[in-house]
């Protein structure tokens, strides 16, 4: 069933519209989904409350309770049933991350956009992280993730278990297929994630 039309998910309320930003940056919209498990939903619900304050436009829903795997490898679905709804830039951020100021995607011709694993000693085996995530409406960010979903879907063909190890995957398996940048200029100090974790970070 699409995520856009299932009655069993539920959009918080939409903030105002904000103004448009300068040419040079795209819109987009803020993305996510929680568990409904009295956990994921309240981090869900904080991370809303953080889009109205700072102007960001959102779409964030809640899904049925499921494991932190489980949940994890819908992630790239999700994401792709965003952009069809929304036909314009999505930025995922897990439910738990915080937004500490107001942040723009850049402007120009990219289908992905990602930002290096906070952790140094993991960046040779993930590279990229996995909490932070923007796609453009573009046919080769469609196929990116059409590929990641179906690696997520499919746990036999790669190794892992979460979606971060099959992003990587996908990542080397379309080197060169889709244009790829590098957020952490965009996002420097927008974001934390895992905040009150030993894994709490600001890019």
């Amino acid at each position: 069933m699409s995520i856009c039309a299932s009655a069993g998910l539920v959009r918080p309320e939409q903030s105002a519209p904000v103004a448009s930003p300068p040419v040079r940056r795209c819109q987009m919209t803020v993305i996510s989904f929680g568990t409904r498990d009295g956990v994921y939903d309240r981090h869900l619900a904080q991370l809303a409350a953080q889009c109205d304050a700072f102007g960001l436009r959102r779409d964030l829903r809640l899904i049925p309770p499921a494991s932190r795997i489980a949940a994890c490898l819908q992630k790239p679905a999700f994401i792709r049933e965003m952009l069809e709804c929304h036909q314009q830039p999505v930025l995922w951020l897990d439910a738990d991350t915080r937004i500490n100021r107001a942040f723009e995607l850049p402007g120009g011709r990219w289908d992905l956009g990602l930002v290096p694993n906070t952790s140094w000693r993991k960046r040779r085996r993930r590279p990229t992280c996995a909490f932070v995530i923007a796609a453009a409406p573009t046919p080769s960010a469609h196929a990116f993730l059409d590929a990641w979903a179906y690696l997520c879907a499919n746990p036999g063909l790669a190794p892992g278990r979460t979606d971060h190890s099959r992003l990587t995957w996908t990542r080397e398996m379309l080197d060169g297929l889709y244009a790829e940048i590098n957020l952490s200029r965009s996002l420097h100090g927008a974001l934390t994630r895992d905040p009150g974790t030993r894994k709490e970070k600001t890019i």
